[in-house]
């Protein structure tokens, strides 16, 4: 997207938070337009700073890990599932508060970033949800924050990915 074209999506924003206040992420109140998270909220956030382990994913003064090995490696997050940030992903996930997947999305690009400097990203990927779980949600939240997370690190996003069996919650694992 082009400067021109960004700054009047900006002008619009500001212009419909006018009669649509724009909430915080985390908590839902009402704040200033472009801002994603009240101040209050912002205060609280635990967020992850480097160095971060490569296979938990914690700032490695509270990894836990061990630094045991794993299939997978290079694990990063912008910020610790607790409190603050917890009550955002919920209200995300089961509330329907789609506005939360900006300033998430938004955290995670600047994280890939940080983390990954030389490495060239053809596509994000968004984690699928069964049909289960769709229907009664009415959207897959992991689909809003790919599309965030892609806008951010300017690449597309592929829905190559489909849940076909119904697994457990990740909160009850």
């Amino acid at each position: 997207m082009d400067r021109k074209t960004d700054r009047w999506k900006r002008y619009g924003r500001i212009l419909a938070a006018v009669l649509f206040p724009e909430r915080c992420a985390c908590c839902g109140k009402a704040i200033r337009p472009l801002t994603l998270c009240c101040a209050a909220c912002r205060e609280t956030i635990c967020t992850v700073d480097p160095p971060v382990c490569r296979l938990c994913g914690c700032n490695e003064a509270d990894c836990t890990c061990g630094h045991a090995s794993s299939l997978l490696e290079g694990r990063a997050a912008p910020f610790y599932y607790e409190g603050t940030v917890r009550k955002g992903i919920l209200r995300l996930k089961e509330q329907g508060k789609h506005d939360s997947a900006e300033f998430f999305g938004m955290a995670m690009g600047e994280t890939v970033k940080r983390e990954w400097p030389n490495i060239k990203f053809s596509l994000v990927v968004p984690v699928p949800v069964t049909q289960e779980v769709r229907r009664r949600r009415g959207y897959n939240q992991c689909v809003l924050l790919a599309k965030e997370l892609a806008d951010s690190l300017g690449l597309p996003v592929c829905e190559a990915l489909h849940k076909i069996h119904e697994t457990r919650a990740q909160k009850e694992l």
